[in-house]
């Protein structure tokens, strides 16, 4: 009885830890797989891209503004676009954003989904959705802020108005804004 108690105790002890065992390794297959698929998308280079952009902008709007900088303003957003695309070249700094990326992945999906859309972009119409990915989203967003002009047209801003007259006439606000 007394090697039955001790045999029940390890095994209780022991059961979680193999289950813990086995989602762990569930859970670095899942980020592997995730890695995976933020290469075949070209996220990497997308957020390089796009970091490299946003960063210049900002700096050549800051040398410019300054009237000590204002002078040396291109000088300036050169050297700092350089450094800033070295470092964003370094092996280390692609790591982290490939497992920076591969964890937002990694809560939206499963092993089995990543590793289809990873087969996806493998395709010849993965590559193309990819390729055509940039222009669709600035396209959507323009035909979207097209849509929020005619949404605020004269039309919808007149039944704005009649809905806050109706509001104040029911007393939910006051007459006076």
């Amino acid at each position: 009885m007394y090697y039955f108690k001790k045999i029940l105790i390890c095994a209780l002890v022991l059961l979680p830890l193999t289950h813990t065992a086995d989602l762990y390794a569930q859970d670095k297959e899942r980020l592997e797989a995730a890695r995976t698929l933020v290469v075949e998308s070209g996220a990497i280079e997308a957020c390089v891209v796009a970091c490299n952009m946003m960063a210049v902008s900002i700096m050549k709007n800051i040398f410019e503004a300054n009237p000590k900088t204002a002078p040396y303003s291109l000088v300036l957003t050169n050297a700092m676009a350089e450094v800033l695309e070295e470092s964003l070249n370094e092996p280390q700094t692609r790591e982290d954003l490939k497992t920076l990326f591969a964890s937002v992945y990694v809560e939206e999906f499963t092993t089995d989904e990543l590793k289809e859309i990873t087969s996806f972009y493998k395709t010849k119409t993965g590559k193309k959705c990819l390729q055509k990915m940039p222009s669709i989203m600035q396209k959507s967003q323009q035909k979207a802020d097209q849509f929020a002009q005619k949404l605020l047209s004269e039309t919808m801003k007149q039944k704005v108005k009649t809905k806050i007259k109706q509001l104040q006439n029911e007393g939910i606000i006051p007459a006076r804004l």
